[in-house]
């Protein structure tokens, strides 16, 4: 009836969905780091510019993200019950949703509070994650799996202009992040 016939395998992917959206919390705000602890100003003077101080740090850490993500994917194929694609959208759709949503707080909640309320969404999109599994064939039925393409390339486009603008409109960035909170 449905796509999976165990329903540990369910269970597995639903841990793993709901690992992605912490991954991706970590990374956002490492990224920001430096404005909650008021090294801001001092990264401004640096040599570096405000774009490779915000996005190396950042793209470091998500292709650390993505080469656990590639792991998880090994324990879903393993069994061959799921294909790589179908398992790299699945781990994929929580984390972009969140790098999304997190970029967003950061440009406009300052400091401490802006962590916070990332960690929330975060922990927000983990709670859906493992709900998931309780309605698993709603979720991740075969069916359904359209659903989840499309939220994949809507998120990946609205993450590559979010860091588009963080390359190129940084001035706006700069007001937004770099006052005290």
């Amino acid at each position: 009836k449905g796509y999976w016939k165990d329903s540990r395998d369910y269970a597995m992917l639903c841990c793993f969905s709901a690992i992605m959206p912490l991954l991706a919390v970590l990374a956002v705000t490492e990224s920001f780091r430096s404005s909650v602890h008021g090294m801001a100003e001092l990264e401004m003077t640096a040599r570096h510019n405000l774009q490779q101080v915000l996005l190396i740090p950042m793209g470091a850490i998500s292709g650390i993200d993505f080469l656990l993500m590639m792991s998880a994917l090994t324990f879903l194929t393993g069994a061959e019950r799921i294909n790589v694609f179908r398992g790299a959208v699945y781990l994929m759709v929580p984390w972009l949703c969140t790098c999304v949503l997190a970029l967003q707080i950061e440009k406009y909640v300052r400091g401490r509070d802006g962590i916070w309320c990332c960690c929330a969404v975060g922990a927000f999109i983990c709670g859906i994650s493992l709900m998931a599994e309780k309605i698993r064939e709603t979720v991740y039925g075969s069916g359904k799996f359209y659903i989840w393409v499309i939220a994949f390339f809507i998120f990946a486009v609205v993450l590559a202009k979010q860091i588009w603008q963080i390359c190129h409109e940084i001035e706006s960035w700069n007001q937004n992040l770099y006052q005290p909170g």
